[in-house]
């Protein structure tokens, strides 16, 4: 697609549209996604590693660990520390 073309999709030429207008646009589209989240259908593999993480989740918190809810400083801190 060339600039100043429409998108094929939608027929909306996005170049005309102010970035806040797109962004706007992206959020009312992921909204409405959202809002059907129970419709989106997962594949084996993606409810797998949804199951493994919840027993993660899950598994933390029986252990009582906490250094997965690290404020953003402490996060930083390990990062630079880490190298």
């Amino acid at each position: 697609m060339t600039t100043g073309d429409p998108n094929p999709v939608s027929g909306v030429d996005f170049t005309r549209m102010s970035a806040a207008e797109r962004i706007e646009l992206a959020q009312a589209l992921w909204d409405s996604i959202a809002n059907e989240s129970n419709s989106i259908p997962l594949t084996r593999d993606q409810r797998e590693l949804l199951q493994q993480r919840l027993a993660g989740a899950d598994r933390d918190r029986t252990e009582g660990r906490t250094d997965r809810n690290l404020s953003w400083d402490e996060t930083v801190r390990r990062v630079r520390e880490a190298g």
